[in-house]
């Protein structure tokens, strides 16, 4: 059987094009649910709570004219006695963060390692990872 060159193109176009549906289809089921769509433009301030019940807050941020902007914040708790690795490791489970080594790398870079106390903080979603760091260490 003889291969013709429209047959090749055709062939290598079809694998290329699966190859991309299959990029994006695997890069939407990686993006969590609380971070789609967030706004990292705008980030709040911390604040640091006793441990509650509620999951998720609501906070109104500024209001420009007659525009109200909402962002969600969810909660994030730091156990007692928790090191640095086991913070990643929680902020990496919960979608925080995608890679623990690269909040790990930054956290020793900057020696913060014991900079972080045991409670519970206010995230918004999408945030860098230095971001984190500096609202988890005030």
């Amino acid at each position: 059987m003889k291969l013709s060159r429209q047959y090749l193109l055709g062939l290598g176009s079809g694998l290329i094009l699966s190859a991309l549906i299959t990029l994006l289809f695997t890069l939407s089921m990686t993006v969590s649910p609380s971070t789609a769509g967030a706004d990292t433009t705008e980030l709040t301030t911390p604040s640091v709570q006793q441990p509650s019940d509620s999951a998720q807050k609501t906070s109104s941020s500024e209001k420009s004219g007659s525009e109200n902007i909402t962002q969600i914040q969810k909660n994030f708790v730091i156990p007692p006695g928790a090191s640095a690795d086991k913070i990643a490791q929680l902020l990496q489970s919960e979608g925080w963060i995608q890679n623990k080594d690269d909040f790990l790398t930054l956290v020793k870079a900057k020696k913060l390692e014991k900079r972080f106390k045991a409670g519970t903080y206010e995230l918004t979603p999408g945030l860098s990872i230095e971001n984190t760091i500096n609202q988890l260490i005030q």
